[in-house]
């Protein structure tokens, strides 16, 4: 047994991606209130990232996997490059405010990374088993 198929075997099981789907859309509404009481200084990137982590949840949330499979690659995709774009745009200029926004970029870049991992291996297994609805 590999990897990719131990892993969708436990996600398949225990309904993880409905689980991470709805924890990406709670981080996205929490960051999007947070902006707007005005807690956090306005970011086009971040809110980048803020939309594109709710999107990536609430497809995730969807159960019918080959049908947003090619919406929710390209989210999760933009999502990382937006995330990553941040990281490089700290390093580039060597200013990195609080030091907070540069780790919490990085960590939205592993959420979507996460989500990417979780949405392939569930439309790879899906598509060999002939689960593709």
């Amino acid at each position: 047994m590999n990897f990719l198929t131990s892993l969708y075997e436990g996600i398949h099981k225990y309904k993880l991606h409905l689980v991470f789907g709805l924890f990406l859309v709670v981080v996205s509404v929490v960051t999007w209130w947070m902006d707007y009481a005005g807690l956090v200084d306005p970011c086009i990137y971040c809110r980048t990232e803020r939309t594109m982590l709710g999107v990536v949840g609430l497809v995730l949330l969807l159960d019918k996997t080959v049908l947003h499979f090619l919406v929710s690659i390209y989210a999760t995709l933009f999502g990382a490059y937006v995330s990553l774009a941040q990281v490089f745009l700290h390093l580039r200029t060597g200013v990195f405010p609080n030091g907070e926004y540069t780790v919490l970029a990085i960590g939205s870049t592993y959420l979507f990374i996460a989500a990417g991992v979780i949405i392939i291996s569930r439309c790879f297994y899906h598509h060999r088993d002939g689960l593709n609805k």
